[in-house]
């Protein structure tokens, strides 16, 4: 069986990477370009952690990245704001299994915060019995992330590899809205759920949206208590009175 990683450069496939590295069975990791703006910047990035792996880690993972242009699933978006498109990891895994006509593990970053239909335990159940009804050549689908929160998918990371909480937030790209240099835009909800979890591990970073700030408080209760009380810790760090208080502010203080 060839491992591979359905990599999008976040924090969640960046960590299964990491593990799996660490074990040294990775052969390919897959990244596909839909044609979304977001991803010129993402790929540069992308590019850049590998690299850095490579020399600085003397992983041999350049050649195992494998890239393609399918720019009619970014065709699909139904939310621009929330950069969602439907079934997206279904189609993502299709696309794989058409790449590579093999016996195949194909990895997701799914963790117990996900919330997204089509990046859960059900939904990775679902496909595993319809590859096996159907694929002409063994194909498993696996998260290592099913039963930890996105905090303790980091933490786990930093506590078995070498890497520091610093590297894990340079190497890691989570964006919808890069600035005019490519840089992430630290005001949008991916930057947003990033500098929660980066900032449990004492990294911190700004952020710009006070619209998005407000809606986080306005959630807070549908999250895992995990989920809620880094939120919190990291909310406190803008001087807001209160938690439930309509006024906000991003000035990064304690």
């Amino acid at each position: 069986m060839k491992n591979i990683i359905l990599y999008s450069g976040g924090l969640e496939s960046f960590c299964t990477l990491a593990k799996l590295l660490q074990k040294n069975c990775v052969d390919h990791i897959v990244y596909f370009d839909f044609g979304l703006p977001y991803q010129i910047p993402e790929m540069k990035n992308i590019r850049s952690t590998l690299s850095y792996l490579q020399n600085e880690r003397r992983f041999d993972v350049l050649d195992r990245l494998f890239m393609s242009h399918i720019s009619d699933i970014g065709d699909l978006m139904v939310d621009e704001k929330n950069v969602f498109i439907p079934y997206r990891n279904l189609f993502l895994m299709l696309l794989t299994i058409r790449h590579f006509p093999e016996d195949i593990t194909i990895y997701i970053g799914h963790n117990r915060d996900d919330r997204v239909h089509d990046n859960s335990i059900k939904f990775i159940e679902s496909v595993n019995l319809l590859f096996k009804n159907t694929a002409l050549h063994k194909v498993e689908v696996k998260s290592l992330w099913s039963n930890m929160t996105k905090n303790e998918m980091v933490r786990e990371v930093i506590d078995t590899t070498n890497f520091t909480p610093k590297e894990i937030c340079d190497l890691t790209y989570s964006c919808f809205s890069p600035d005019e240099h490519g840089d992430e835009c630290l005001a949008c909800k991916a930057c947003m759920r990033k500098n929660v979890v980066m900032n449990a591990f004492g990294v911190f970073r700004p952020f710009y949206n006070r619209e998005i700030i407000q809606e986080t408080i306005d959630n807070l209760n549908g999250y895992t208590t995990i989920r809620k009380e880094d939120t919190c810790r990291y909310l406190r760090r803008f001087s807001l009175s209160s938690l439930t208080n309509k006024e906000d502010s991003t000035n990064g203080n304690d």
